[in-house]
């Protein structure tokens, strides 16, 4: 019995001394330079990329690590990770075959650069140069293959960054499962904490299944996006061609019950200023390169919405008078807008409550810069509590709710408005409206007329121009003045006149010349008739 025992423990030494000097045989063939050259070049045929590692180790369990690990790329690395294990099979080892179940990559950091034409490329594996034909016969030497089925990333990050070195998309916790790892094909299913692209909100817990095609035809797309957006549900797609012509891409995110006060503090708002759920759709397309030129359409809507204290509505409230805007609850609030240009277009803005509703329309710039026309309706109870100040400057709309006009201005963080100017603007004009009219107005209105008399004189003339007939080129002169009857005209051809005869009346004066000179003077009286001849004088 004694002898059984102890060929029995002879025997369990002996395994364990073969197992180590297996194991130890194995480790020094791993981590022999020759080994490494030959796993490191395996595994980047399988990854398709270039790996680069620094050393390797076995372990009783039959684990293989692989320290110092990194994909380089041209100024810097893809990928870095401290270390990949591999669980693998010992045996294949002496047929220089790797044959690894799982390889998993703990906590790697990615760093994906924008090329200078605005893509988004993996690293790719040179093509290796055609080697020589070897001019003596040798025995061909057995290339070291390793199999790969399972390869798993947990914990990693992700950032990708533009061709002007920022970054547009950070993503964290990412844990990726690859179901197929092919050089045609790659599909898998993707887990990631927490998700950020350029100025997007911020989403949490997304899971998607990915698949990744290489080549000028390839796609990368996430077909059934779910997460989470400020405690709603999101669903949406996602897919780019990144090797393509411009790196086109498309999008479609919806929401729902997205809690609007936790969405508005991570945009800088405070705590319980917004309240209520929001829902929304989406669509954009546009370039990877120039993702601030996407377009698509949207809209968006709030239900059980509540603002408080926004500095916007309160200066609103505060000119006008009106307390209802410092604490606006909101029976309906809807948007439609579409994004083009580097803007987001409001084709519709509506906040309503009981009585009041503001609406605008306008752009929002991608700067934060903002133009909106807007209008405040109310109902005519609120009006006539108003100052009159404030409430003679409201119109009257057709659903008869009273309205004012203005305008929104500023950036999405410091919003202004011209309504006070305007008010002002509206009573001076309504109070000495008349009085500057009499002053300034009136001159206006002389020169104006005086203007339009000159214009109608001068289209007289020039159509009494046109109406009169040409004169003779050679005028005949003037005919003298005609004498009075029963006179001899001083020139008269019979000769000079008796002594005896009767004494000859002046000429006619000419006549008068026309406007603009005086009238001509009245002739004067004819003197009286003279005696006939042969007649006697009268005797004394």
């Amino acid at each position: 019995m004694k002898k059984v025992s102890k060929a029995i423990l002879i025997l369990i030494a002996a395994l364990l001394v073969l197992a180590v000097v297996t194991l130890l045989g194995a480790n020094l063939y791993i981590q022999s330079p020759g080994a490494q050259i030959h796993i490191q070049e395996a595994l980047s045929k399988a990854l398709r990329m270039p790996l680069k590692i620094t050393n390797t180790s076995l372990t009783p369990s039959g684990g293989l690590w692989i320290h110092g690990v990194t994909i380089p790329t041209e100024g810097g690395n893809f990928l870095e990770a401290d270390s990949l294990h591999a669980q693998c099979r010992f045996l294949p080892l002496l047929h220089s075959r790797l044959e690894i179940t799982e390889l998993t990559v703990e906590s790697p950091k990615i760093h994906w650069v924008q090329n200078a034409e605005g893509k988004w490329k993996l690293p790719t594996l040179e093509k290796a140069a055609p080697k020589e034909k070897p001019t003596t016969t040798e025995k061909p030497r057995r290339s070291f293959e390793v199999s790969l089925d399972h390869f798993l990333v947990k914990d990693g990050s992700v950032e990708l960054v533009d061709r002007g070195n920022k970054i547009v998309g950070a993503f964290t916790e990412v844990f990726l499962d690859y179901t197929l790892l092919t050089p045609e094909r790659v599909e898998g299913v993707a887990s990631i904490g927490r998700a950020a692209w350029a100025a997007a909100p911020v989403l949490e817990d997304v899971h998607t299944p990915f698949l990744y095609v290489p080549g000028p035809a390839g796609i990368f797309a996430l077909p059934e996006l779910t997460g989470t957006l400020a405690g709603g549900k999101l669903r949406g797609h996602f897919q780019a061609w990144p090797e393509a012509e411009k790196a086109p891409f498309e999008t479609g995110l919806g929401f729902q019950d997205v809690n609007l006060d936790q969405l508005a503090m991570r945009g800088g708002w405070q705590n319980g200023q917004a309240a209520g759920q929001l829902g929304g759709e989406i669509e954009l397309a546009g370039e990877s390169g120039r993702a601030e030129r996407a377009e698509g359409p949207g809209k968006i809507w709030l239900r059980n919405g509540q603002l408080r204290q926004l500095e916007l509505l309160q200066t609103i409230g505060q000119v006008l008078g009106i307390r209802e805007l410092s604490d606006f609850h909101l029976q309906d609030a809807h948007a439609d807008f579409h994004v083009s240009g580097e803007k987001v277009h409001v084709d519709d803005l509506i906040l309503a409550a009981a009585d009041l509703q503001l609406g605008a329309k306008g752009t929002i710039r991608f700067d934060q810069r903002v133009s909106l026309d807007a209008q405040l309706a109310v109902e005519d109870a609120i009006v006539k509590r108003l100052p009159s100040l404030v409430s003679e400057g409201f119109g009257t709309a057709d659903n008869g709710r009273r309205t004012i006009d203005f305008n929104v201005g500023g950036t999405t963080t410091k919003l202004k408005t011209n309504l006070m100017d305007k008010l002002i603007v509206h009573k001076i004009d309504a109070q000495f409206g008349g009085l500057l009219n009499s002053l300034f107005g009136r001159k206006n209105d002389d020169k104006k007329k005086s203007d339009e008399e000159k214009e109608r004189r001068k289209k007289e003339k020039e159509a009494q121009k046109k109406a009169a007939p040409p004169a003779p080129e050679n005028p005949a002169p003037a005919s003298p003045p005609a004498a009075l009857p029963g006179l001899t005209s001083p020139t008269s051809p019979t000769g000079p006149t008796s002594p005896t005869g009767p004494t000859p009346l002046p000429a006619t004066p000419p006549a008068a010349p026309p406007e603009p000179a005086p009238p001509a003077p009245a002739p004067p009286a004819p003197a009286p008739a003279a005696p006939p001849a042969d007649s006697a004088p009268p005797k004394p």
